[in-house]
């Protein structure tokens, strides 16, 4: 896919109503922050200036440029036409287009939809001892989501698929980590989520992609009336 004067090299995966694209910075031409930072906005240009990592400023300041990239060439969008907005939790918003991003150690995730609420998460996957799994799942974890660790052939891995399935669903709900995340988890058959606590199914879809057990993407939207459940 040509985007501009270079070829940046992604992966895109569709689904009724909504587009999924991921890459790595290993892929993408090296650019400086001004022109990255070019279209902006001042919230965007401020929150820039906060990161302290250098890996992670940079990360930022490209999926962002990358994000306009791809709506305008995958949806036929001008920057003229595009307005971006930002929720409380600084979930960016278009009242043109549902779209929300992640990155992680290179790794840059998004997920675009004219007509659906969307989240998405990536994470680079670090290694975890079994202590620091019972730790950090303790407070965002299900008795569910915790069998499911200690049976898989792979705990890491599957840490963080239920990590990036709470997140991705968090985010599109425009909460983060800020809601109960032990009263939900993902159906991994119909990739559905559950609400545990009244024992049904949300009207919402979580589905993961593991990139050569390195890194974990989830994401997630809202079913469509058209679409079997």
């Amino acid at each position: 896919m040509n985007l501009g004067q270079y070829e940046y090299p992604y992966r895109k995966l569709f689904r009724p109503h909504v587009l999924v694209v991921y890459t790595h910075l290993s892929y993408l031409p090296k650019m400086s922050y001004d022109k990255l930072s070019l279209h902006f906005t001042k919230f965007e240009k401020e929150r820039l200036k906060l990161y302290k990592d250098e890996q992670a400023k940079y990360e930022y300041a490209y999926s962002h440029f990358l994000l306009r990239e791809i709506i305008k060439n995958e949806f036929y969008m001008s920057y003229d036409t595009l307005t971006f907005n930002f929720s409380e939790h600084g979930k960016p918003f278009s009242d043109d287009m549902n779209f929300n991003l992640s990155h992680s150690h290179g790794y840059l995730a998004f997920i675009f939809s004219r007509k659906l609420d969307v989240g998405i998460d990536v994470q680079q996957h670090v290694y975890l001892s079994d202590s620091d799994l019972s730790s950090i799942g303790g407070t965002l974890f299900s008795k569910i989501d915790y069998k499911l660790i200690e049976i898989a052939s792979n705990k890491l891995v599957e840490f963080y698929k239920i990590w990036t399935q709470k997140e991705s669903y968090g985010k599109a709900i425009g909460k983060g980590l800020l809601y109960p995340t032990r009263n939900v988890y993902v159906d991994s058959i119909q990739n559905i989520v559950i609400d545990l606590i009244h024992q049904h199914p949300l009207e919402w879809k979580c589905e993961t992609v593991h990139i050569r057990k390195e890194a974990t993407i989830s994401y997630a939207y809202q079913i469509t009336g058209k679409e079997n459940v």
